[in-house]
């Protein structure tokens, strides 16, 4: 797995979701939020496109399995 301390994963701001403070500062809403609906950059570029495929139960599952990388 990449981790966000390599160059493109800091020119995006992608998070370690293996780092604890991470996890703490990610509330489960908007992880849910951000599955549901995608991320896009102050300039309306799209960075993840959203998850619209998948079912509520699905979504909550997938933050639950991101919850275990922590370390």
């Amino acid at each position: 797995m990449a981790r966000a301390t390599r160059r493109w994963a800091k020119k995006l701001a992608v998070r370690d979701y293996s780092d604890a403070k991470v996890q703490a500062d990610l509330k489960d809403a908007d992880a849910i939020k951000a599955l549901k609906e995608g991320l896009k950059d102050a300039d309306g570029k799209v960075q993840m496109k959203a998850f619209s495929d998948l079912s509520d139960d699905d979504i909550k599952a997938l933050v639950a399995y991101m919850r275990t990388f922590k370390k």
